[in-house]
């Protein structure tokens, strides 16, 4: 029977920044990580060197989604932690829309963009 100690820990948005980061410290204290990505890239193969299970999966489709689900139900009974990172990065436009401008701050406030 498996105990909490020994499953792993789905870390989704593993594969660059803060998910990657994560991903490695768990492994530096000898969890097992499933590590979740939706890029492949160089870290990834580090992740997959050090033990980590990864998988692909892209979370703007709802099969994408249900096909993390599907292999991580195929690769352990249980798991001992969820640690949801991914993300989705815009850029913020070079050209920003202004804010809105209200006239009166209640609820019924009536708001404009300034011209």
């Amino acid at each position: 029977m498996a105990t909490s100690d020994n499953l792993p820990i789905l870390v989704t948005g593993a594969g660059r920044r803060v998910g990657l980061h994560l991903a490695n410290r768990l492994l530096d204290d000898g969890h097992a990580v499933i590590a979740h990505y939706h890029r492949p890239n160089a870290s990834l193969e580090a992740l997959a060197a050090r033990g980590a299970i990864t998988i692909q999966a892209a979370f703007d489709r709802t099969d994408g989604v249900l096909g993390l689900v599907e292999a991580v139900r195929a690769g352990t009974p249980a798991l001992r932690a969820i640690v949801h990172n991914a993300s989705a990065f815009t850029p913020t436009p070079p050209n920003p829309a202004p804010p809105l401008r209200c006239s009166r701050p209640s609820a019924r406030s009536i708001c404009s963009h300034p011209i």
